[in-house]
């Protein structure tokens, strides 16, 4: 628990010693990374490749090597935790786009532990400066190379508060920044 409220990849990449590249590789897929969305928009719902090491395998655990996220790609992933189900992103129109069907993304032990895992970054973890008054916010920060080899840390802060899913993405040269005062003078106004 401690682990993922202070986003330690390290504790992560252990746990990748039980897993198969297909089963996370499936996980990826429920969660909408590589989804086909229909949207009148350029968006990317980011991608998956499994590794066949077990080296990859540990980094793609923790998001980097074969994965590849956009912000909406991992707002969505934040709404499947608090829904239950990834539903495609939509735009707001008159009358709705059909765009694709809801789909269960993981199984509820799996759901109720996220949630735990993401309200405690945000009470006691890595997003505590995020732990706005109000509707309680869950979520997770992260912090990787924008690309291997660059000079630019991408450094991100999902999460959703009540019916609201957001992602905020920052790319620095620091590797000591972080998205959550951004996300927190956003969900200051929402909710």
């Amino acid at each position: 628990s401690m682990d993922f409220a202070q986003s330690c990849g390290t504790a992560f990449t252990t746990l990748s010693q039980g897993l198969t590249g297909s089963r996370l590789a499936s996980s990826a897929t429920a969660f909408g990374l590589g989804a086909q969305w229909k949207l009148p928009l350029s968006a990317s719902s980011g991608s998956f490749r499994a590794s066949q090491t077990q080296g990859g395998l540990a980094a793609d655990t923790i998001g980097e090597q074969g994965v590849q996220a956009s912000p909406l790609a991992m707002a969505l992933v934040a709404a499947g935790v608090d829904a239950g189900k990834w539903r495609p992103p939509v735009l707001v129109t008159s009358p709705p786009d059909p765009g694709l069907s809801p789909r269960v993304v993981a199984d509820a032990q799996a759901l109720g532990s996220l949630r735990t895992l993401m309200r405690d970054a945000v009470v006691s973890g890595a997003a505590r400066g995020a732990n706005v008054a109000g509707t309680p916010v869950y979520g997770q920060v992260g912090t990787a190379r924008a690309t291997p080899g660059s000079k630019y840390w991408a450094h991100w802060f999902v999460g959703y508060r009540g019916d609201v899913a957001f992602a905020v993405l920052v790319l620095t040269k620091s590797p000591s920044t972080s998205a959550v005062p951004i996300g927190a003078s956003f969900l200051s106004g929402v909710g």
